[in-house]
């Protein structure tokens, strides 16, 4: 990206245009802004990589209490919200959906092998 901002005179508009031609392929094309930011933050920290840290996002706070009580509200009101539940007890949705994906599988698991349920 670098290199082509540079073939480009430093005109971000025509980087785009020119990194299109290059990569049709890609899947994700990135915009002025993208490579704008790109180029500030090589100049300010010298580096291209993000400042998030390891992974980036928000840290998983799973605990097995935590989700045992995010399990009792969905068994409480069934039609309670992925984002109701996540907004509640301070979760990603991905979570509370993982959550409850998992406790599925686990429910089908034990009907298939007579543990009950």
């Amino acid at each position: 990206m670098r290199l082509v901002l540079g073939e480009c005179g430093g005109n971000e508009s025509a980087a785009v245009r020119r990194y299109r031609q290059l990569y049709p392929r890609r899947r994700r094309q990135p915009d002025r802004r993208t490579i704008e930011a790109v180029e500030r933050r090589l100049r300010e920290t010298g580096s291209v990589a993000t400042t998030r840290g390891s992974g980036g996002g928000r840290p998983h706070t799973i605990t097995p209490a935590l989700e045992q009580s995010i399990l009792d509200a969905v068994y409480d009101d069934p039609t309670t919200s992925v984002r109701r539940l996540a907004r509640q007890f301070g979760v990603s949705n991905s979570e509370v959906i993982l959550i409850r994906y998992l406790k599925m599988i686990e429910r089908e698991d034990d009907k298939s092998s007579g543990n009950g349920f």
